[in-house]
């Protein structure tokens, strides 16, 4: 899903329809028995994913992400040292947005099942903070001086959580 994510925020969202993506389908299915997946479980998983996307490009918040930005990058890989550490990354979205702001996001293309929602994205926000807290490190280690929020973005889910420094 990250690699469709990525071709559709390289080539526009206004490019892709639901049509377009599920016209993907045997593309994705094939992309995963090459990694390995059983042709019934690829297919599945394929079915699944064309659903994901489709949502994230019906998604107000989807379609902003994968939108057009200033000095916008997908899957882009970042070497820095933090910590004193070599540290080889990469970011699924970063962009800066019409405030000036840069945003580290990672998509989060599984679902949740049982429990509470709100109680999942919290134990998911820390999980995952100090993933997206390295990726801010290594811009910042750039010379980036600008605000860097970071965001975790569920598309199957249509949430959405965000955070800066101070957070």
């Amino acid at each position: 899903m990250h690699q469709y994510l990525c071709r559709i925020a390289n080539e526009g969202a206004a490019n892709w329809t639901p049509e377009r993506v599920r016209a993907s389908e045997g593309h994705i299915t094939e992309l995963l028995r090459s990694l390995g997946l059983t042709g019934p479980e690829a297919a599945q998983r394929a079915a699944d994913g064309v659903e994901i996307i489709c949502k994230a490009l019906s998604d107000e918040r989807g379609r902003w992400l994968i939108g057009p930005h200033k000095e916008a990058a997908t899957e882009f890989a970042l070497t820095a040292v933090i910590n004193g550490a070599v540290e080889h990354l990469v970011i699924d979205r970063t962009f800066v947005d019409e405030a000036g702001v840069r945003w580290v996001v990672d998509y989060k293309t599984g679902g949740h099942e049982g429990g509470s929602l709100a109680e999942f994205l919290k134990s998911e926000k820390e999980r995952y903070r100090p993933q997206l807290e390295r990726y801010a490190a290594a811009i910042r280690a750039t010379g980036e001086g600008r605000e860097i929020r970071r965001a975790l973005y569920y598309p199957a889910l249509g949430e959405w959580m965000e955070w800066s420094e101070v957070e």
